[in-house]
């Protein structure tokens, strides 16, 4: 034997973990190999305190530094065997990609949003969903800021636009979904492995702790199961097509976050006006058909409602004045600045004339957003844009 590499001692006592090293160090000795001692590290597992005075090892005539964390197999553990710790490495290297991603398109004056995601998908998805058979079924809002702050970006919004629309706008699904559907299908892999592998050994342990009452990932992959109407294939631990299987659990899950997105723009009064010409979740039109990012950019924020209008600035404000800075309307809002205004008359007439009746506009409503038609989509976000350059050279 020339090298071992990536050997792991397990040990649920002090001295059972010095009896491991003790054998490990005869065999090295034995076959002439070398252990790396930088690298080699004890890592204690517990909810917290100092080490006992019987927690100190040796390898040999060395002793063996123990450290708080540390990284195997691409994931970082930490005493508390924290899931969100697992994530931040992750994290990093993910946002760290994506802002490549943005330099790159930008140098190459690319602004394609099915190459962004193309990209996204291919080479950030799989950093942030790395190990996610084993934490899928657990928190994964940190995983999802990369998502957002990828998403948000992409269309031109601010941070603090509301996730919900940004999802509804394109079409987009958390990467909780595909976590989670990887954790299933690692369940049931497990399932199918023989009783004399260790693996499975450590999977009916958990499940007999589920059943129990433990909270552990079986139980997290049994509510997942049961809260998704699919209670009977944790009982019977098998499907009969394993592949039709995964895709319909992942259609639940997706049918799933739909329904709660339906629910969310129903509940609240942010979002009023957004519901009146988004109907439906699915990606926009307009988003593919607006080639110029800058028009585009600026019809997105005005069909979020995080445009500089008043009623987006004062939108929290108890006593703050929504009256329109240019004509003194006393409510400047979205509906005001598209149809009514007298200030951008002139502008109106220029992109909008061609192809609406002007004379009705100031009776139109915001559903004239729903059109799909390409040169309505294009004289509205034209118009948009230039009404909002107007606006600013007029305050300043």
């Amino acid at each position: 034997m020339m090298f071992a590499d990536d050997i792991a001692l397990l040990s649920v006592t002090p001295v059972g973990l010095q009896n491991q090293l003790n054998i490990l160090h005869e065999v090295a000795n034995r076959l002439g190999l070398k252990v790396n001692k930088e690298k080699t590290k004890v890592l204690v597992f517990r909810n917290g305190g100092y080490l006992g005075k019987n927690e100190a090892w040796t390898f040999g005539h060395d002793n063996m530094y123990v450290t708080n964390s540390y990284k195997y197999l691409g994931l970082t553990l930490t005493t508390k065997v924290s899931i969100q710790r697992c994530f931040e490495d992750s994290i990093v290297r993910a946002k760290r990609g994506v802002i490549d991603i943005f330099r790159v398109l930008w140098n190459i004056g690319c602004y394609d949003l099915n190459l962004f995601f193309t990209l996204f998908d291919t080479q950030i998805t799989p950093i942030l969903l790395y190990g996610s058979e084993m934490w899928g079924c657990f928190d994964c809002s940190n995983i999802e800021k990369v998502h957002m702050f990828a998403c948000k970006r992409i269309i031109g919004v601010s941070p603090q636009s509301p996730n919900c629309m940004v999802y509804g706008e394109l079409g987009r699904f958390p990467l909780s979904v595909l976590a989670a559907t990887r954790c299933v299908k690692y369940w049931l892999r497990l399932n199918r492995l023989p009783n004399t592998r260790y693996v499975k050994m450590a999977h009916v342990m958990m499940r007999n702790m589920a059943d129990r009452g433990t909270d552990n990932w079986s139980a997290r992959v049994r509510n997942l199961l049961c809260e998704n109407g699919f209670g009977h294939v944790w009982t019977y631990g098998y499907v009969g097509n394993e592949k039709h299987f995964i895709k319909a659990f992942q259609q639940r899950l997706k049918d799933c976050f739909t329904q709660n997105w339906h629910s969310k723009l129903e509940d609240s009064e942010r979002y009023d006006t957004y519901k009146l010409f988004k109907p439906d979740f699915g990606r926009e039109k307009y988003l593919d058909q607006i080639d110029n990012p800058y028009i585009q950019k600026v019809f997105t924020k005005l069909r979020l409602g995080v445009s500089p209008l008043m009623c987006n600035k004062q939108r929290y404000s108890a006593n703050g004045s929504h009256v329109c800075p240019l004509c003194r309307y006393p409510h400047e809002n979205e509906h005001h600045f598209l149809f009514k205004c007298p200030v951008y008359s002139d502008i109106r007439e220029t992109y909008l004339g061609n192809v609406f009746e002007i004379g009705q506009l100031e009776n139109s409503s915001m559903q004239i957003l729903l059109t799909q038609n390409k040169s309505r989509l294009w004289a509205l976000s034209r118009y948009t844009f230039y009404a909002f350059r107007h606006r600013q050279q007029l305050l300043g």
